[in-house]
Formats: structure tokens, sequence, C-alpha cells
């Protein structure tokens, strides 16, 4: 998985991913951003220190205590590390004693891709299809639940992910669930109606993620 992939995966929902360049490198690193502002009104040094910190959240849930995993994932990341030396074209300190060894010359959202919008979408029209079959979101919890308790023969090690994944394939709502990702695509996902029906904040971050 490459960086800027690792670094979706620990996303909230209200963030993206923005790429910058640094002074005296021709790497190029990531930070995570407020998904609903654009890259020129960005507190880009906020920005560095809340991707560090997630960073070091993100390794120690991993239960990998290696300084060196840590120290390496942060340099491929933010191109930050506590070399205390500085070079010709200075040095841009963050938090926890790392640095970036040079300033920030530009800072640029990576486009959400196709795909990740289809996905992103799915999600929302997924909720959409509970809410129009009367689900709510108690009884969904209440659904899935019940599906995974140990006691009607289900491994209690299983994943979460793959316990509803599992939940969707075999069971859904007493045998009624919205259409697959695939399914969907080529029948309720029209990208001319949805923009139609987009919320401000979600125009706002389309047009924003827009290459």
């Amino acid at each position: 998985m490459d960086t800027s992939e690792w670094l979706k995966s620990v996303l909230n929902e209200d963030e993206a991913i923005a790429e910058f360049t640094v002074t005296g490198t021709r790497q190029t690193g990531y930070c995570i951003v407020p998904a609903d502002v654009s890259s020129e009104y960005i507190d880009i040094t906020g920005c560095l220190e809340e991707t560090l910190h997630r960073i070091m959240e993100a390794d120690d849930q991993s239960g990998v205590p290696s300084d060196a995993v840590t120290d390496e994932t942060i340099r491929s990341v933010l191109l930050a590390d506590k070399k205390e030396d500085e070079d010709e074209n200075g040095s841009l300190e963050i938090d926890l004693g790392y640095r970036i060894h040079g300033q920030i010359m530009t800072v640029k959202r990576v486009p959400l891709t196709a795909v990740g919008f289809e996905k992103k979408m799915y999600e929302r029209y997924k909720l959409i299809w509970m809410v129009d079959h009367g689900i709510t979101l108690f009884d969904a919890f209440a659904e899935w639940r019940d599906y995974c308790d140990p006691a009607n023969g289900f491994e209690a090690d299983t994943s979460s992910e793959a316990a509803f994944e599992d939940w969707e394939y075999n069971s859904g709502f007493s045998g009624s669930l919205y259409p697959c990702f695939a399914e969907y695509l080529q029948t309720d996902y029209q990208i001319e109606d949805l923009q139609r029906t987009f919320t401000a904040h979600e125009q706002r971050c389309w047009r924003l993620d827009q290459p």
C-alpha cells in the first residue's frame, strides 16, 4: 500500500488528503486536511501536526512499539525526522521533536478518484435505502448483532469487516437488502441525477476534489 493509500485508511469522514513539496527535495509528502477547505486556506502546520499524531496513534494501535517503524512511517509520509542539524534551506518544526528539513513550497489536495467518489455515494445510498424501507440505525445494529452472535454459530474471533460482509451476503434484513455495489453502478448510480441532489457541503467537496 503506498503512502497516500495508507493515510486514506486512517481518515475520518470529514477529512481528505493533500500532497506537498519541500525545498531541497524532489520527494512528495502527504498530510490529512479538512475535506471542505481549499488548499489556499489550509493551516498546513496544524495539518502536519495532526497527521503526525494520527500516525503515532495508528502505530500504537497496531501493537508494534518499534521506534524504527514509527520513524520510517513519519519520514515517508511527512518527510520529517528528528535530526537536529539544519540545512541551508532552514527547517520547519512540527511537534514531538520532528522537523521537515526545508520549507513548504506547494500544497495540493489529492483529487478523489472516480471510484472513491462512487463508493462514497454508495454508502450514502445504503442509508437512503434503509430510510426508504423504514429501517432505523437501531434496527440495523440489532439485526447485525443478532446475526453475529456466537450463540448462533458465528465464530467469535471474526473481524468486524468480515462479519459485516458475511451478513450482507448471506442475510441482510430478513433476506431483503440494498443492491450490491456493482448492481448499484448499473442501475441507481447516475452522476447527473446525483449532482442535482447533493447537499451544499457535498457540492463544495465535489468541486474541491476535481483535478
